[in-house]
């Protein structure tokens, strides 16, 4: 009767756990070794923004095809350092669309090494920095 009572505990508790677990507000999951805005990491230089329009998909504004995409992370993958790629599904509405593009860039582009973002640009883009203030020399 204890090993039963005792299972049930543990299984409640699992349960409970899972349910209070957040869900993703998008239907495009970050992937590991991906950064998103609330990442802990370092200034980044945001060399290139893929976006959705619907059914297209958008290099720094322009339209593009798949085979383009998959020619352009290829070309950019191997410099060094790697330019920083961020990939923005926005509210897709074909959330099977977005998933696509996004495991395109991910098994085309070294996305698990960080090199990857995801979210609007402007959350990436930091405040300036004032330059400080010289003080008057004497």
């Amino acid at each position: 009767m204890r090993t039963i009572a005792g299972a049930l505990l543990v299984a409640l508790a699992v349960a409970g756990c899972q349910e209070g677990r957040a869900k993703p507000s998008v239907c495009v999951p970050v992937l590991p070794g991906w950064i998103t805005a609330e990442s802990q990491h370092g200034d980044l230089f945001v060399a290139n923004v893929v976006s959705l329009d619907g059914h297209s998909v958008l290099w720094n504004g322009s339209p593009l095809n798949e085979t383009m995409l998959i020619n352009y992370t290829h070309q950019l993958a191997p410099r060094s350092p790697i330019p920083f790629l961020l990939f923005d599904p926005g509210q897709s509405p074909d959330c099977d669309f977005a998933r696509h593009v996004r495991d395109t860039l991910d098994q085309n582009y070294p996305c698990r090494r960080m090199a990857c973002g995801q979210g609007p640009r402007t959350d990436f883009i930091a405040p300036p920095v004032n330059a400080p203030k010289s003080k008057p020399q004497h």
